[in-house]
């Protein structure tokens, strides 16, 4: 079928609109990119009351040259950095010394914060960890963490396994304070619980927490601190907490999907309208050919019973001659009535009068065509008689058109 203008246009104007949702999809998902970078995804040190302790972090500048700012958030006199504004050259880099010092002051336990690079366009975040212990340690602690317990969901449950070693004498039962907190990385405490284990040796036991269920995403920390008189020892691990991807693991904003929705909804309607014009074209073409296959099957069967009744092989020959002409004079009427019939359908469609047009195939189905007028056809009645027969035929609502002309 040849497609019209309209149609094409419509093809057009939906190849585009997928286009266009392709192209918003992967604007609003593509990962944007830095034009700097910091060697470090965690930093994260242990010292004792009293000590210090130097790490070191790169920065290294991917774009032009440009001015970067660093802030260590969330650890007050604990901490101090080397330089915290500087200039970096393009393609350059910087290497920064973050010193952790505790003058003896500070309460053992697990600080967390975060150490802000800010660039002339972009920013990036670091978590930091800051475990804190006693001098003196007669306990020891170590985590075991489950893959699973790394990335989580608001709301969900975790567990972590729980070790506890006896640096003391081991022969004697000591009875020991767990304190377990998650922190985010501006160092507020989201979770805090606790309890008392009695520790031989050894011990080991499984704690499980549940996140607030209506965290906001990102970066957060487990700890748990190991008390017994002045003895305190601390174990910590970093975890993520992310919503639930959509499909195929894209997060797609509100926006997005909203337009996503509206634009396949067009082109659903669109679609959806070609398909029920197209379907009432469909239909017709099928009662057409319904029809000249009917026509074809009744007309040979007058014949065979013309052939059944002739007794010599020239009246059978005149039979088929005159079979063949009539073939081809009720082929074309009924032909040219199908076309007027496609026109019609097609006014109508132009106009887009769907109703109009169920009505109208609904009619045509229903006219029906009379079969017997073939017999007459075959057979020696005269014209008079022919004419007497059609239009009785035409009185009982048949479409005799195809036989107006049967003058063969």
């Amino acid at each position: 079928m040849k497609l019209t203008k309209k149609k094409g246009l419509i093809i057009v104007i939906s190849v585009v609109l997928i286009a266009f949702i392709l192209f918003s999809v992967w604007f609003f998902t593509r990962p944007t990119s830095q034009d700097f970078s910091v060697d470090a995804l965690l930093l994260k040190s242990v010292i004792k009351q009293g000590e210090e302790v130097h790490s070191t972090v790169t920065i290294t500048n991917h774009g032009p040259s440009q001015t970067f700012r660093v802030n260590l958030i969330g650890f007050n006199s604990l901490s101090s950095i080397s330089e915290k504004e500087f200039h970096v050259a393009s393609s350059g880099q910087k290497e920064l010394e973050i010193i952790f010092k505790d003058d003896g002051d500070s309460k053992p336990g697990v600080y967390v914060g975060r150490l802000q690079v800010q660039g002339s366009s972009a920013q990036e975040t670091i978590p930091v960890i800051l475990e804190v212990q006693s001098q003196k340690l007669e306990f020891a602690t170590n985590l075991n963490v489950n893959p699973s317990s790394k990335v989580i969901e608001p709301g969900d449950r975790f567990s972590v396994g729980v070790r506890v070693f006896n640096l003391g004498d081991s022969r004697k039962t000591t009875t020991i304070l767990l304190e377990y907190q998650v922190k985010d990385i501006n160092g507020n405490t989201l979770v805090a619980e606790s309890e008392t284990i009695a520790v031989e040796s050894e011990a080991l036991l499984t704690k499980t927490l549940t996140m607030p269920k209506k965290i906001q995403p990102g970066n957060f920390a487990f700890a748990v601190i190991a008390t017994q008189k002045e003895s305190v020892s601390t174990s910590s691990y970093l975890f993520s907490v992310q919503k639930k991807k959509v499909a195929k693991g894209v997060q797609l904003n509100l926006f997005v999907l909203l337009m996503v929705g509206f634009f396949f909804g067009i082109i659903a309607l669109i679609l959806y309208t070609i398909y029920q014009r197209d379907k009432l074209f469909v239909a017709l073409r099928r009662q057409h050919s319904n029809e000249l296959r009917l026509y074809r099957d009744a007309l040979s069967t007058a014949k065979n019973k013309a052939l059944k009744k002739a007794k010599k092989p020239a009246q059978r020959r005149r039979i088929q001659e005159k079979v063949k002409r009539i073939q081809e004079k009720v082929t074309k009427s009924l032909k040219k009535r199908q076309k007027q019939q496609r026109q019609q359908f097609k006014r109508l469609k132009h106009s887009k009068k769907k109703n109009l047009m169920q009505r109208q195939l609904k009619k045509w189905s229903k006219q029906g065509f009379n079969v017997k007028e073939f017999d007459i056809m075959i057979s020696k009645q005269t014209d008079s008689a022919m004419d007497k027969k059609i239009k009785a035929w035409e009185k009982q609502g048949y479409d005799t058109r195809p036989l107006k002309n049967r003058k063969v």
